[in-house]
Formats: C-alpha cells, sequence, structure tokens
C-alpha cells in the first residue's frame, strides 16, 4: 500500500542501512574473536539482532540473512580456531537455530503485516468510498437544482439517469424511465438525429452541441458530453444538458426587430444626427443631415467636421465643452451648407464611451433652427417697433419680468421715476421691500388683463393702470403696464366733465384708436386715429360703421358697458383683416346720460406672432413625446440586456466553484489565485448589473418598494458589519453615534443597500488610518442619517451631477476606485420612494458629508420607486 510514496522508499533504504551495519558489525565480530582474541565465546548472541530486524522488517526473507550469519561462524570457527568435532557441530546446530528463528518471525511479521495492510485497505477503501458518496451526492444536489434538463444515457440511447426536470418534462416518475430509450418519448425523426450526435460522441471523446425545437415549438439547447471510464479512459456513457432557450430566442428576435426600429428611427429622423470621433473625424451621417448640409455621406465620412461651420474653430470648442461637460443642449451656431448658403442650427452632444468608460467620440443631433432665428428677428424688430410708440404714448408705460425687475420704461415714466431699468418695481414705485399687497402680479401673470387705479402716497398722485401679459420670445411671461397719471383727472372731474372739448383733444393726442357711442349706439366722437382708419363716421350707428351689420352684433358688449361694466375683449374685422383689443367703459354725460367709451387698439401683428410661437410650442411638444418614447425604449433595452447576461453567470459560477474545490483535478496557487480572481470580477459584474437593473426598473417604473415597521438604527448596525471589512483593509474606523428613535415605515433592505452604498463611498474616498463619522438623528417628524469622511470633498460643479445615472465626479479616481456611477442615483431613487430626501454638503479638501431624511409616520404600502431626473 505504501509503495512509491517518497517517505516509504526512504524509510526502506534506513531499513537497508540499518541492518546492513548491524551484520557488518557481527562479521566484524566474529573474525575479530576468532582470529585476534582465539576463544570460543559465545558472541553469536549479537547475531540475533540482523536476524530479529530481518523477520520485522522483510519477513521470511530473513532466513538469507541467518544463513550468511551461520555460515560465516562456521567458516570463522572452524578456519580460525582449533575446533572439535563437538564444537563444529554445535556451531552447525547454532545456525539452524538462527534459521529456525528467522523463519518463525518472519512468518509471524509476514502474517501481521498483512493484517495490518488488510486494515489499512480497509480504511482507504471507506475513506475513497465516503468522498465518492460526498461527491455523488454534491454532483446529485447540483444537477437537481439547475432549471436545465440533465440526463444519462449509453450507447443504445437508454435512459442511465434523468433529473427531476427532466422527469417533469416528460411526465414520468423517477422508476418509470429505467431501461427505456430515447426513441420511447420522441418521434422517429428526433430520435434518428439524436442516435447519430450520441455515436458521434462515442466515437471522436468530444462534446457537441445541437439546438432542438419539440412538437410544443419550444427551443432547447443540447450539450452532448462524453463520460470516460477512469482507468481506460474509453467512453462509457454521454451525458446530455438541454436547455430550454425559447425565451432567449424570442428575445433575439425582438432585439433584432428594436435594433431594426431604432435604426429605421435614426434614418428616417428630421433631425441631424452624425458621430464624430475625438479627432473631430465624422464617422456616421444621416438621411437628414444630407438634406440640409448637402453633402453626402460618402463625401462627409471620413473628413473633418471644422469644414462645416462658419468659424472653424468653433469645431473645436464643442469639441472641448463636450469633452469637459460629458454633454451640450440647445447650443446654437452657424454651419455652412454645400452651396456655402449660412445654416443656423440648435445643436445637442453627448460623449460616447467605450465599454472600459475611454471616450472614442461624440453623437450630435443638430435641427434646422434658420426660420426660428429669422422669426425671432422679426419679433424683436417688431418689439423695437413697440417699444418707439410706446416711448411716443402719453401714458406712462413699463414692462417688468417674473421676478419683479423692470425691463423697460418709456420717457414719461423716465422723467417722473429716473431709469430704473434693472432695479425691482416695487422698490421704485413703492420704496418697499415686499410685493405690494395689491400687486395684480399673480392675476397678469395668470393670463389676466387687468385695470386699476393706483396712489401714490409718495408723489400724491393717482395713476390708472393698464396691466396685461406679455409672451416673450423664450416663452416666458412679462408684465405690461400702462401707467397714467389721473391726478389732475381726479381732482377736477366736474371740470373735466363740463370740458368736452379737452376731453377729446386728449383723444386726439392718444395713439390708440377712440370713439364714444351714445345708449341709442350712435357714434358720438371718433378719434384722429379711427377717423384716418374708417373715415368720419360720427352720427352713424356704430354696428353699421364697424360691421357693416343693420342690428346690433351678437357679441356686442355695449348693453353691458351701459350698465356699468367696463369690458376688454377682441375682434377681428374681415373687411380690414385686421385685430383690435378694446377696451369699453362706461362715460358719464353731463345731462347723467351714459355713453359707451371704447379705446381701440390694433393688435392684428401682434396676433399673428402669438400664433407663430403657439405653433412653435407645439412642435416643441411633439420632439418632446418622441424623445420620451426613445427613452422607454432605453429602458426596456437595458432590462433585457442586463437580464441576458446574467442568464450565462451561474454556470460560469458554479463551474469556477468546483474548479475551486477539486472537482475537476488538483490545481496549483497561481491557478486558485487566478481562480479568486475570476469570481471576485464576476461578483463585481453581477452587482454592476444589479445596478442597471435597478435603474432601468426605476425608469420604468417596476421597482416596488416594500413598507412595514423598522429600526433605522438596526439596518444601519447591519450595513456597518457588511463595510468593515473593506474599513480594516484601508485601516479605517468606523465609528457611530445612535440617537434613540422610534420604528419607522420603510423597507428595510433597500434602505440598508442605500446606507451600504453612502458607507462604501466614504471608505473609497477616505485617506488610509482616518475616521468615517456615522450618525442617527430625530429632527421633527423625520429620522436623519449622515455620514462623514475627510477624503478628498466634491467641487459645486460636480454636486450638479452627483446623483444622476452614469455619472461619477471624477474620471480618473472613479476608475480607481471602481464603480459604475449608478449608487447615487440608485440612492436617490430609494430616498424619493420613502417620500425623503437626500443631499451632500463638501467642498474640495474639505471632506464631505451625506444626509437623508425620512418622514417616521408613514402608511404601509407597496409602491414603485420614482424615476430618477
Amino acid at each position: 500500500m505504501e509503495n512509491g510514496h517518497p517517505f516509504v522508499v526512504i524509510k526502506d533504504v534506513n531499513k537497508i542501512r540499518v541492518l546492513f551495519v548491524t551484520i557488518l558489525a557481527c562479521v566484524i565480530l566474529t573474525f575479530y574473536v576468532s582470529f585476534f582474541v582465539k576463544q570460543a565465546i559465545v558472541y553469536s548472541h549479537f547475531f540475533y539482532i540482523p536476524i530479529l530486524l530481518a523477520g520485522v522488517w522483510y519477513h521470511r526473507k530473513a532466513v538469507y540473512v541467518a544463513l550468511f550469519l551461520g555460515s560465516i561462524h562456521i567458516l570463522a570457527t572452524y578456519f580460525f580456531m582449533v575446533a572439535s568435532f563437538t564444537d563444529t557441530m554445535a556451531t552447525v546446530e547454532r545456525m539452524i537455530f538462527f534459521v529456525a528463528v528467522a523463519y518463525v518471525v518472519g512468518v509471524i511479521s509476514e502474517k501481521e503485516a498483512k493484517v495490518r495492510d488488510a486494515y489499512q485497505v480497509l480504511v482507504v477503501k471507506r475513506r475513497a468510498e465516503e468522498e465518492l458518496r460526498k461527491k455523488e451526492e454534491k454532483y446529485r444536489s447540483l444537477v437537481e437544482s439547475t432549471d436545465d434538463s440533465v440526463y444519462l444515457v449509453d450507447m443504445d440511447c437508454r435512459y442511465l439517469f434523468m433529473n427531476e426536470k427532466h422527469l417533469s418534462r416528460l411526465g414520468l416518475t423517477s422508476d418509470q424511465f429505467q431501461g427505456r430509450a430515447y426513441g420511447d418519448f420522441h418521434s422517429a425523426g428526433d430520435a434518428k438525429r439524436f442516435a447519430d450526435k450520441i455515436n458521434h460522441t462515442f466515437e471522436t471523446g468530444t462534446s457537441v452541441q445541437h439546438e432542438y425545437r419539440d412538437s410544443e415549438r419550444k427551443c432547447y439547447l443540447k450539450t452532448l458530453s462524453p463520460v470516460r471510464d477512469p482507468k481506460t479512459g474509453m467512453v462509457t456513457a454521454v451525458t446530455v444538458i438541454s436547455k430550454d432557450i425559447t425565451w432567449l430566442k424570442r428575445t433575439e428576435k425582438e432585439l433584432r426587430e428594436t435594433r431594426d426600429y431604432l435604426d429605421n428611427v435614426i434614418a428616417s429622423s428630421a433631425d441631424t444626427i452624425t458621430v464624430v470621433d475625438m479627432n473631430g473625424i465624422v464617422r456616421d451621417w444621416n438621411k437628414s443631415a444630407e438634406g440640409i448640409m448637402g453633402y453626402r455621406a460618402d463625401e462627409v465620412i471620413g473628413t473633418s467636421n471644422r469644414r462645416f461651420f462658419a468659424e472653424p474653430e468653433e469645431a473645436d470648442r464643442i469639441m472641448e465643452r463636450v469633452q469637459r461637460e460629458g454633454e451640450i443642449n440647445n447650443h446654437r451656431t452657424l454651419v455652412l451648407r454645400k452651396d456655402g448658403k449660412p445654416v443656423h442650427i440648435s445643436m445637442s452632444a453627448a460623449l460616447l464611451k467605450d465599454k472600459n468608460g475611454v471616450p472614442i467620440g461624440t453623437v450630435r443631433v443638430s435641427r434646422d433652427i434658420t426660420k426660428e432665428v429669422e422669426l425671432e428677428e422679426r419679433i424683436k424688430e417688431e418689439r423695437d417697433n413697440l417699444n418707439l410708440i410706446f416711448e411716443s404714448m402719453a401714458d406712462g408705460v413699463y414692462l417688468f419680468s417674473e421676478d419683479y425687475e423692470v425691463e423697460f420704461m418709456n420717457k414719461v415714466l423716465r422723467d417722473k421715476f429716473g431709469d430704473q431699468v434693472g432695479r425691482i418695481c416695487y422698490k421704485v414705485f413703492h420704496d418697499r421691500e415686499e410685493s405690494c399687497p395689491l400687486c395684480k402680479y399673480s392675476e397678469v401673470m395668470k393670463g389676466k388683463t387687468v385695470r386699476w387705479e393706483w396712489h401714490s402716497r409718495r408723489t400724491n398722485k393717482t395713476y390708472d393702470l393698464i396691466e396685461t401679459p406679455l409672451k416673450n420670445i423664450d416663452g416666458s411671461i412679462s408684465k405690461l403696464t400702462m401707467f397714467r397719471d389721473i391726478t389732475e383727472w381726479k381732482r377736477a372731474e366736474d371740470a373735466l366733465r363740463a370740458s368736452e372739448k379737452q376731453l377729446r383733444e386728449i383723444f386726439e393726442s392718444m395713439t390708440d384708436g377712440v370713439y364714444l357711442v351714445s345708449e341709442d349706439y350712435k357714434v358720438a366722437f371718433m378719434n384722429r386715429v379711427l377717423r384716418e382708419e374708417f373715415g368720419d363716421q360720427v352720427g352713424r350707428i356704430c354696428h353699421r360703421v364697424f360691421h357693416g351689420r343693420e342690428e346690433p352684433c351678437p357679441r356686442c358688449k355695449h348693453p353691458e358697458v351701459i350698465k356699468g361694466k367696463t369690458v376688454r375683449w377682441e375682434w377681428y374685422s374681415r373687411r380690414m383683416n385686421k385685430t383690435y383689443d378694446l377696451i369699453e367703459t362706461p362715460l358719464r354725460n353731463i345731462d347723467g346720460s351714459i355713453s359707451k367709451l371704447t379705446i381701440f387698439r390694433d393688435v392684428t401683428e401682434q396676433k399673428r406672432a402669438e400664433e407663430e410661437i403657439r405653433k412653435l410650442n407645439r412642435e416643441l411638444e411633439l420632439q418632446v413625446v418622441d424623445l420620451e418614447e426613445v427613452t422607454r425604449m432605453k429602458t426596456e433595452f437595458l432590462s433585457l440586456t442586463s437580464h441576458e447576461l446574467r442568464t450565462p453567470m451561474t454556470p460560469m459560477k458554479a463551474q469556477l466553484e468546483m474548479l475551486q474545490e477539486g472537482y475537476k483535478g488538483k490545481m496549483s496557487e497561481e491557478q486558485k489565485e487566478s481562480i479568486v480572481v475570476v469570481l471576485r470580477n464576476l461578483t463585481r459584474l453581477n452587482n454592476l448589473i444589479e445596478d442597471i437593473l435597478d435603474i432601468s426598473r426605476m425608469e420604468a417604473g417596476r421597482i416596488m418598494i416594500y413598507f412595514e415597521s423598522m429600526s433605522i438604527n438596526d439596518a444601519v448596525k447591519e450595513a456597518i458589519i457588511m463595510q468593515e471589512p473593506f474599513a480594516e483593509e484601508k485601516g479605517l474606523k468606523i465609528r457611530a453615534r445612535f440617537a434613540e428613535l422610534p420604528t419607522i415605515i420603510g423597507d428595510a433592505e433597500r434602505l440598508r443597500q442605500v446606507i451600504g452604498n453612502l458607507i462604501n463611498n466614504a471608505i473609497k474616498f477616505s485617506e488610509k488610518s482616518s475616521e468615517v463619522v456615522v450618525e442617527t438623528r430625530r429632527v421633527g417628524g423625520n429620522v436623519l442619517f449622515s455620514i462623514t469622511d475627510n477624503g478628498i470633498g466634491i467641487s459645486k460643479e460636480d454636486k450638479e451631477k452627483l446623483f444622476k445615472p452614469f455619472s461619477q465626479i471624477d474620471t480618473s479616481m472613479g476608475r480607481e476606485h471602481g464603480g459604475s456611477g449608478l449608487g447615487l442615483a440608485i440612492a436617490k431613487g430609494i430616498i424619493q420612494a420613502h417620500n425623503g430626501e437626500i443631499w451632500v454638503k463638501s467642498g474640495l479638501g474639505k471632506g464631505a458629508t451625506f444626509y437623508f431624511s425620512i418622514p417616521i409616520n408613514q402608511k404601509i404600502v407597496e409602491k414603485d420607486a420614482p424615476y430618477i431626473g
């Protein structure tokens, strides 16, 4: 049993040396006593030492040692001593006794050795059987736990073994397949093809794969592997692993269809889509780009993109900005068509990276906005004209933005209040630090036109204000106010009422059309503006003058105004093809009768501009819908891809663990270390896939949050325990301060994920042998978690992209410490799903403190995590 073992070989050599020395000593002693001493002393008792050693070690072979020593003894006694016949016979008898002792000891030792060897063989056999049983149980457990069908067949395609999955597929029990063949459960054609594969495996001794579809059109991938006899190396059976790939095939088809759809979307896009590498060379050029720029793809691809810009340096500035910021949106610039015609474009660009995160180029989506720019210029020109009109008006006019900042004041107001453009309106007109209680800002910003009076205590004057919303080019709203000083009119109302002439002169000086209609619809007055446009129609019926009707208009506000109501409305004149803004108010005459005073303003061009702006807004809304659809498709693609990446990882990991445990044979230390590295990276890849799945689920609104009673302190403690090995590797200490907190309603597993991610980030970016401080507190109706490190800190610019998916604040450092850039984005989504907030306080070189707070009292529900914007 011990043959071949190095230690046994060394031990046998030592036995031979000891036996040789003892025999040599006995021989020397024999010749010394016989030759030199000439004595017949009983020195032969020493001969038993090598005889007994030989008997114990070499069993019956000890007889040869006894014969050798006996012969030496006889020779020495006979030749070197004067011995009698009696002495000679005694010597022969002693030799015979030596042989007898050697034989007896050898036989006894041989029997004892056989018993001992038999026992050792039994022990080794039992150990081998136990190891074989454990391996068989492990293999059986592995085979039974897989979702794939696994079975064993012989050369005749008869089943030798089936796992539960395959028994279930065939609808059999564990004792119904014994002795039955593959053809008993499949068609003749399938059985023939399977037999061919089995014969090929037996003949070549190699594995083979093929796809198979059953009668239900399900697709399976079969892997046939030979099973060899460990002694002879002959193939004795074939293992078949049948994997259901129906869903995979369906997914591959859907992915191909999705890819074709995206290609069609890009090809049919109305916007130009181009790809430019890091050297500024065009690598892709879609059909829309050909239409807008006039260049074919084969004329452009492979050339520098500098040639298309009116200023070639603009190409370098765009590339630098994309590299610096990662993306740009709605960047306006001027490019040149092939025919030299300038084209205004709005460009959005994003950085393209390879799988290692190395930038390889930019993708750019550009839209022709030449018409928009021309429209904006026309609107600006019209606005300038409007400002000129305002400048010539006798009324004060000013304009202020949504944040109360004065944008324009005409000459009348500048003369009264000075040039206050850029200042806050309520500070200018009311000398207040807050908006006025009577201010109509909120009403006007909702689209309402308001007319009211305001008395200024500072100037002791009264003003008549007409305030209306004005939509700007960028879509923002400004408030336009016509500011009329009516102080004197108020003070001398009786005199003004008696001075119709003075009133007429005022109307005549106005740039807006003004007319006066009596209770019986007769025109009593028309100012110069209306006379020039409609002719002098005083004394005629108003609805005949302005509408060519014999009866009052259905929309006429005359009855309302005569009852004392002031009305503002728009009227479109088909005859003039113009739109007018009308302000109609009651005017009490000297005789007590009521007339209708109408201010008549031509707003035709303004309406056309507003309609054009509304049209542009509708186009932008349609484009937003298209972008949302692309985002949805991207989310589904990420989810499908992540699931497919994870599918092969489970068998890979199982095979590596089997190699690591020695099931495939003994490995060297270097091989073991390589397997550890691969397993660690598989775990890292799995974590990355989980992060991508979480992000895609959040974007699709499919990640569930399960709310139940929990302790935030317990979640923090568990997260710290999981992160302590990483802290110890870096020599960091995690110090925790826990406040007494009530139980909250939340998802403990998801919150533990957030806390663990924040602690792991703090460990990554902290200096060695430093300290990370974790703290929980109660703030009002919320629990507050914070973690502070003394790492490199975060700049103000990086904070803005900190919680965005796939964003890392420092690319080089992100690569050094690893990570997908998804952790904080997922954390934000989970905290938002808990109706909480997450934020950071930091500065470069000052470390960082991350916080999140969660309400204590929430309902126990299940809901989706929100999309991360």
